[in-house]
C-alpha cells in the first residue's frame, strides 16, 4: 500500500468537482486501482491525500506534483490501545424500510442522514466496526450531489447523467485502537459509500 499526497495546481479544472477528480485518479494511477482520496487545503494549495496498492504514474500530463511513501511499514506499527487524532469525509446514508410488492420484499432506498445526532452516532458506530473507540467532532456537513457513473457500450465510464443526493460530512476526532487488524483494514479500504468520489478515506495523526 502506499499513501500520497498530489498537489494540484490552483486553478485547475481537475478541481471544479468530485467527479473531475474522480476521472483524474483514473488517469494517474492503473487500469483497475480504485484510490482511495480526499480533498484537503494545504497552506493554500489544494492537495489530494491518496492511498492506494500501487504508486501513482508520473508522466499523465496533470497539473500535479506527487509525493508518495509506503504505508505498510506503518500499518504493522498499529497496537492495542493506541491513541491518534482521526479525520475523515463520510458519505451518510441509511436504507429506508423494505416494502412489500406482492410476495416480493423490495429493499428500501438510501436515504441521506441529516439530524447531526445520527451523523455522530452513525460515524462512532463505523469506527467501532473498523477496530476503534472514538469521541468525534463534526466540523463541516453539507447536503451535496454526488455524482452516479454510467457507463456506455463498451462498458467505459461515461459522464454521470445523473446524481445522488447525499449528506457528506468532515469528522475530526481522537480514537483508541480496539483490534488493529480491523482498524489497519479501515485505513487501507475505507469507511462507508461513495469511496471514489472522495468519501470514506481515514486518516490519522499523533
Amino acid at each position: 500500500m502506499f499513501l500520497g499526497r498530489i498537489s494540484v495546481r490552483p486553478g485547475a479544472t481537475l478541481l471544479n468537482d468530485d467527479y473531475k477528480i474522480h476521472r483524474a485518479l483514473r488517469t494517474l494511477y492503473a487500469d483497475g486501482v480504485h484510490p482511495l482520496w480526499r480533498l484537503e487545503n494545504a497552506k493554500g494549495v489544494p492537495t489530494l491525500i491518496v492511498v492506494s496498492d500501487r504508486p501513482a504514474r508520473r508522466t499523465t500530463g496533470l497539473p500535479v506534483e506527487i509525493e508518495e511513501r509506503p504505508y505498510d511499514p506503518f500499518l504493522h506499527t498499529l497496537e492495542t490501545g493506541q491513541k491518534f487524532k482521526f479525520r475523515i469525509r463520510a458519505n451518510m446514508v441509511r436504507n429506508s424500510p423494505p416494502t412489500l410488492d406482492g410476495n416480493r420484499l423490495i429493499r428500501g432506498k438510501p436515504r441521506p442522514i441529516t439530524d447531526p445526532e445520527e451523523q455522530e452516532q452513525w460515524i462512532v458506530s463505523r469506527l467501532a466496526a473498523a477496530g476503534a473507540d472514538a469521541r468525534v467532532k463534526r466540523s463541516k456537513s453539507g447536503f451535496t450531489k454526488l455524482p452516479v457513473p454510467t457507463r456506455d457500450q463498451n462498458h467505459q465510464v461515461a459522464n454521470p447523467t445523473n446524481v445522488a443526493p447525499s449528506t457528506t460530512n468532515t469528522f475530526t476526532g481522537k480514537l483508541t485502537i480496539t483490534n488493529p487488524a480491523l482498524f489497519a483494514a479501515a485505513l487501507t479500504s475505507g469507511i462507508g459509500r461513495q469511496r471514489a468520489f472522495g468519501c470514506g478515506l481515514l486518516t490519522i495523526a499523533r
